[in-house]
């Protein structure tokens, strides 16, 4: 008996649990709604995107307790053509007065720009999933501007939004460009999607694609170099030498070029005066290199050969450095 009792108390929970999941919230007429303006802009963030800016009124005397996120949609239909484009809730949150329920913006952004068949329409409608739905509002007047007038659009609209709103929303930054404070951040940036990126000017941090441009690399440098001797006597001669030591003519070059930098540091460490160790091997060291980087410039030691030296040098010194400081 126990038993049963409970199990029929809990399922009275579930059904009054499902009951009022299935409720709908009831929303009345607003006392002002009116779609003030709608602006399109044209290759924004990237050639071919469209962006369309909408700034409403959405008053009521009395407040209802859901916010106009909960409440309301902003569409965007191609009416006679394909239908609904895009839709989105307009944001009521943060610091906004009255759940939102006051003047205010919210957009659409596309990356590539949708083709219209029929006429383009904008509405500012209650939510379907309330019922009985509040009255809406709709216009099919979009006005055409340039993307160098977003930024100076966005500015115009956070002014009137502040006047409204008694919230700091702009502010006069870097030489007196116009930039939003946090607040305007928040809320531009969540009620109009992709902002950052088609108007990053009105960001105090911003974020760009820095444009990079296409380079190609040859070795038209490097050629003039190798051929240098191509023609005189001593182009043959590394050819020779090479034959004899039974490597490519190149590797001969290299050869010439070490013997005679070995040679140069050698008679340079014998010089009198010269005290040290460490002082004159890394002398050697760089002496070696320097006869080796002259040796790239007369075409006798390849790029990346001298790449490879340079990192052998800077390892060398640094060894030697080493050994000296654990001998002291």
């Amino acid at each position: 008996m126990i038993g049963f009792i409970i199990k029929s108390i809990f399922l009275i929970g579930v059904l009054i649990g499902v009951f009022r999941l299935g409720q709908a919230f009831a929303l009345a007429d607003p006392d002002v709604i009116q779609i003030e303006s709608v602006t399109r802009y044209d290759d924004t963030a990237i050639t071919g995107d469209a962006f369309f800016l909408v700034e409403y009124t959405l008053n009521y005397t009395v407040l209802p307790s859901e916010s106009i996120s909960q409440g309301w949609l902003g569409r965007l239909i191609d009416v006679g053509g394909s239908g609904q484009l895009a839709s989105l809730q307009p944001f009521g949150g943060h610091n906004i007065p009255d759940l939102g329920y006051s003047r205010g913006t919210y957009g659409f952004y596309f990356p590539v720009e949708p083709t219209i068949t029929g006429t383009l329409r904008v509405t500012l409608e209650g939510n379907p999933s309330i019922s009985p739905s509040p009255t809406g509002a709709f216009t099919e007047s979009i006005t055409q501007r340039d993307a160098d007038d977003l930024a100076p659009d966005l500015r115009a609209l956070a002014l009137r939004l502040e006047d409204i709103w008694d919230v700091d929303l702009i502010s006069p930054l870097f030489g007196g460009v116009n930039r939003y404070t946090a607040d305007g951040e928040h809320y531009f940036a969540t009620a109009l999607p992709n902002l950052r990126n088609v108007a990053p000017d009105m960001f105090i941090l911003q974020s760009i694609q820095p444009a990079v441009p296409d380079r190609t690399f040859d070795t038209t440098y490097t050629d003039a170099r190798d051929a240098l001797f191509d023609g005189t006597p001593m182009a043959t001669g590394f050819t020779s030498l090479g034959t004899f030591l039974n490597v490519s003519t190149g590797v001969a070059k290299f050869i010439i070029a070490l013997v005679l930098a070995i040679i140069v540091a050698f008679l340079v460490g014998r010089l009198p005066g010269l005290d040290g160790i460490e002082f004159v091997s890394t002398m050697q060291i760089w002496i070696v290199y320097l006869v080796m980087m002259g040796g790239f410039w007369i075409g006798l030691v390849n790029a990346p050969t001298l790449g490879i030296l340079t990192v052998l040098a800077l390892m060398s010194t640094a060894i030697v450095f080493f050994l000296q400081r654990t001998s002291a």
